[in-house]
C-alpha cells in the first residue's frame, strides 16, 4: 500500500467521492504526512489550474456554447416525446391484443 501511496493520493483528487477515502485511509496505514500533502498539493494545482483554463474557454465562447446546449435540448426533447409516443403505441396495442 505504501509503495503506492503518490500516485493514489494525486489520482484520487480528480474521481469524485474518492478523495475523502483516501485520506482516510492514509491515516490507517500510518503514510508519512509529508507524502500526503505533496501530493495533495500537486494534484489540487493541477486540478484547479485545469477548472480556471476551462472556464475561460467556456467563457470566451459563451454564445457558440449557449447555441449548443439549445440544439440539445431540442434534439433531447423530440427523443423524449418519440419514445414517449412509442411506449404509448405499445400499450395501446398491447390492450387491445
Amino acid at each position: 500500500m505504501k509503495n503506492l501511496a503518490h500516485g493514489q493520493f494525486f489520482f484520487s483528487k480528480f474521481i469524485p467521492g474518492l478523495n475523502p477515502v483516501i485520506i482516510l485511509f492514509s491515516g490507517i496505514f500510518r503514510i508519512k504526512s509529508y507524502i500526503v500533502y505533496l501530493s495533495f498539493i500537486s494534484a489540487a494545482i493541477i486540478h484547479n489550474t485545469g477548472l480556471v483554463l476551462i472556464g475561460r474557454f467556456l467563457g470566451n465562447n459563451i454564445d457558440s456554447i449557449k447555441q449548443f446546449i439549445r440544439t440539445y435540448n431540442i434534439i433531447v426533447v423530440c427523443l423524449i416525446l418519440v419514445v414517449l409516443l412509442v411506449l404509448f403505441v405499445f400499450s395501446k396495442r398491447r390492450r387491445y391484443e
